[in-house]
């Protein structure tokens, strides 16, 4: 989608950024020479539409190319175009506040995806088993989902879980797997 990178003189010449609330804001232009003429309509408005087939981040059109709000944040404020990833670290894809954003792996990224709403566990990669009644513990590697056990304890599961994902090396994702941070909440409450 991102062919043509932008520069952040360019981006601060289009945008404005609201770092409390996270949002882009168009800012009054005229023409340049050899460049998307803005409608004056958009001035002052609150730049992105939702598109894309997932409906799951906002996008701008700039200079005939579409971009994501999130890479033109990170650009506007660090001034750097990211080769990387931009995560939202709540999870939430239309968080742009400066603070919930990090620059990733793609991996790293695709680990910190939502909870579906049918996991009785609320940690990825652990779900109930009715017929057994234990707590069964996966995790993805090399595109498959591999078993790594079943439990009865909610706590023990978490604790494979959050030891694998470290043994696989996704420490540097930590703070934003589930695993962790069930057992971080659950030593707390114990000490």
């Amino acid at each position: 989608m991102e062919i043509n990178k932008l520069t952040q003189k360019e981006v601060h010449e289009f945008f404005t950024y609201d770092e409390k609330t996270g949002k882009l804001y168009w800012k009054p232009v005229h023409s340049w020479k050899n460049r998307h003429i803005i409608n004056s309509n958009n001035s002052n408005k609150e730049a992105g539409t939702i598109a894309g087939e997932r409906k799951k981040y906002l996008q701008v059109r700039l200079k005939n190319k579409k971009y994501y709000v999130h890479k033109i944040i990170w650009l506007y404020y660090y001034g750097y175009y990211s080769e990387n990833q931009i995560d939202h670290i709540n999870k939430n894809s239309f968080d742009n506040r400066i603070e919930n954003l990090r620059e990733v792996s793609q991996q790293c990224n695709s680990r910190n995806s939502k909870i579906s709403c049918n996991n009785k566990s609320t940690i990825n990669g652990v779900s109930w088993d009715k017929t057994h009644c234990t707590w069964k513990i996966y995790i993805g590697l090399n595109g498959k989902n591999c078993h790594l056990g079943s439990t009865k304890d909610l706590y023990e599961a978490a604790c494979l879980r959050l030891a694998s994902e470290q043994c696989l090396g996704w420490s540097g994702c930590d703070s934003n797997s589930s695993a962790y941070q069930f057992v971080k909440k659950y030593i707390c409450k114990k000490t």
